[in-house]
């Protein structure tokens, strides 16, 4: 059998890409989230280990084991270059970190397409269609020392690229098709006989099994995407911008032997815009409204909801999130649907090529501190916390937060 037949019979098998919706979360406890990430991305360096996981994870035949460990090795590669990139802007200044840190999230990103895709996302394969990085940096104003921090924000942006048919190509578009919402961790207590009870943090939502909208043809700005990412809040309101995210806490507590109880989400104080954006993006079922319990606060809500045999998302569906811990839920308030590390992909993208292709303006930004620089620096050092940990939950299909 040629490697062609033994790769058009895996896809065959794996019927396309299915439920890659992440169902599992894991609170990482006694250690540094970063660091054990960091250890779940070498597993994956291992070919036997990586063969094994896809065999699995796409109920591949044993048959068409080779054609799985070729892929396998290609997500080794990968992960070791990622490796070397991050390790190399650990100990970069400014003037190179974001283009180091743009080049280990490619790496990452397509050790993602491999492991999530099939046999059609092979590098070879994808070298015949796409070819390109997928983003182009495109600047629509001034990005000198003399415009505003936001403005810059505003004025630089990743446009997608097309060919001359007007399809988007490349690595970011193929990286794009893969991205499914991740879930909505909280804290789950159980009710046992005799009054006893246990708890742990579980999956309370899970995302849809569907991918994002397509790209719009005028690309993100660099304020889009660091707007995605709840960590960059306090650096925004440094500089007048409000974050696009509403702070919630969520907890469902339901007797064991029946699964029935109920699920509450505690929406913490917000801007008045933020808090109606939040509201404007949940959506419940005819059958929920008036099972919904709804409780005003100052300036948030609690909102209750029945849970009958653990039917939590049959009632309500919520916008996209970002969790860092079991204990903290961000819901965005904009129309962001590529996640946290789609975050960091359009971002990077932007000032890694900024840094690139404009070392004059880039260096003068770094050399004078200016408010651009410092905010492109908390960008990159989050951005080197956290691309493991996100990595790390793609490949083991698993969402990985801090056990504080």
């Amino acid at each position: 059998m040629s490697d062609e037949e033994g790769i058009a019979r895996w896809n065959a098998r794996c019927g396309g890409v299915e439920n890659m919706i992440v169902t599992k979360v894991y609170p990482v406890s006694g250690r540094d989230a970063t660091s054990f990430c960091r250890h779940r991305l070498r597993l994956f360096k291992n070919p036997d280990f990586t063969s094994d996981h896809l065999m699995r994870l796409h109920s591949v035949p044993a048959k068409h084991k080779k054609n799985v460990e070729r892929q396998a090795a290609e997500i080794r590669h990968c992960l070791v270059q990622a490796e070397e990139y991050l390790a190399s802007s650990a100990v970069a200044s400014m003037a190179t970190k974001p283009v180091l840190l743009y080049y280990a999230l490619m790496s990452l990103a397509i050790a993602e397409i491999l492991v999530k895709g099939t046999g059609n996302c092979r590098l070879a394969k994808l070298r015949e269609s796409h070819a390109a990085h997928g983003l182009s940096l495109v600047v629509d104003g001034s990005v000198t020392t003399q415009a505003k921090t936001s403005a810059i924000l505003q004025n630089a942006r990743a446009v997608p690229q097309f060919r001359s048919v007007g399809h988007p190509y490349g690595t970011f578009e193929v990286w794009r098709e893969l991205v499914r919402e991740c879930p909505v961790p909280g804290r789950l207590t159980e009710t046992h006989a005799a009054s006893a009870s246990s708890s742990s943090v579980s999956v309370l939502f899970a995302g849809a099994d569907v991918p994002p909208d397509q790209s719009p043809k005028s690309g993100y700005t660099l304020l889009h995407a660091v707007r995605g990412l709840p960590r960059m809040a306090e650096v925004l309101r440094s500089i007048e911008l409000e974050p696009a995210h509403v702070r919630t806490k969520i907890t469902a507590k339901i007797a064991a032997a029946t699964g029935d109880g109920a699920i509450e989400i505690i929406v913490h104080p917000a801007t008045a815009e933020a808090l109606a954006a939040f509201y404007e993006r949940i959506t419940l079922s005819a059958d929920a409204v008036n099972a919904l319990g709804v409780r005003e606060l100052p300036s948030g809500l609690i909102l209750t909801m029945p849970m009958v045999a653990n039917r939590l998302n049959t009632y309500m569906s919520l916008p996209p999130s970002v969790a860092y811990d079991g204990k903290t839920v961000f819901f965005l308030t904009n129309d962001w649907t590529l996640g946290e590390f789609g975050s960091f992909y359009v971002a990077l993208s932007i000032c890694g090529n900024l840094a690139r292709y404009y070392p004059d303006v880039w260096m003068t930004h770094v050399e004078r501190s200016t408010g651009f620089a410092l905010l492109v620096q908390e960008l990159c050092d989050l951005a080197f916390a956290r691309l493991p940990i996100l990595c790390a939950g793609e490949l083991d299909r698993c969402y990985y937060l801090d056990d504080d």
